[in-house]
């Protein structure tokens, strides 16, 4: 099926449409049944103008597939409606991996993926764990750099960068601190990284008690990120 959408783009030349195509994906998850079916009667239309009928039903299924596998991942959005993270549920799932073996004390890493084509959508595909040199404590957690300059090189050829830090609060809720902000706002300004708007992945509590929470900065304002 991934195969027949693709051949299907490149033989029509829509590729600037599929990252509306991801947007009106992440507009389903949200919407109610009715909503949902003119959404998609809507994308049909427009869809009509570019392909047969055929592979406008090809497509839909594509989409719908797409939809499916993304139900798990983690989306989180600004008040604005502007900035979008969308974190894999390979990646979250690494992460409760990492806090459950470093309990009781902080963990963290840095988060990897890539940007849609209109720097809305983050997309935070791959998580490592604490490098050696990091430094792990009950109320406080360094995060060393030993490997992660050889890792970016390498993920920077297969079109994936630095996207921001994580880590986690054993037994605590996952709001950022202040000391967390303003690591995160120095970071934002560090020329060397590269990263203007870094993401901060912040990971609460322990085992069946699990809380999240997400933040961005940019222009050294912290942004609120709301999971949906």
């Amino acid at each position: 099926m991934i195969i027949t959408c693709q051949e299907t783009v490149s033989d029509v030349g829509i590729q600037p449409f599929l990252e509306e195509v991801m947007m009106f994906g992440l507009q389903l998850l949200l919407l109610q049944k009715q909503s949902k079916t003119i959404l998609l009667q809507n994308l049909k239309r427009r869809f009509r103008l570019f392909m047969s009928k055929e592979k406008t039903t090809v497509f839909l299924k594509v989409i719908c597939w797409w939809i499916k596998q993304k139900m798990d991942n983690l989306f989180f959005q600004d008040n604005s409606q502007i900035y979008n993270i969308n974190l894999s549920k390979e990646a979250y799932k690494k992460m409760l991996c990492y806090c459950n073996k470093a309990h009781p004390y902080e963990t963290g890493g840095i988060l990897i993926g890539n940007y849609s084509q209109s720097q809305t959508i983050a997309n935070i595909l791959q998580i490592t764990p604490p490098p050696k040199n990091s430094k792990h404590a009950k109320c406080n957690f360094h995060r060393g750099s030993g490997g992660l300059k050889k890792l970016l090189d390498t993920v920077w050829n297969q079109g994936l960068y630095y996207l921001g830090e994580w880590h986690y609060h054993p037994n605590a809720s996952s709001l950022p601190s202040g000391i967390d902000k303003n690591q995160m706002i120095k970071l934002s300004r560090d020329q060397k990284i590269n990263c203007p708007e870094p993401i901060l992945i912040i990971i609460g509590g322990y085992k069946d008690n699990w809380n999240i929470n997400a933040r961005l900065y940019v222009n050294s304002q912290e942004i609120i990120m709301n999971p949906k």
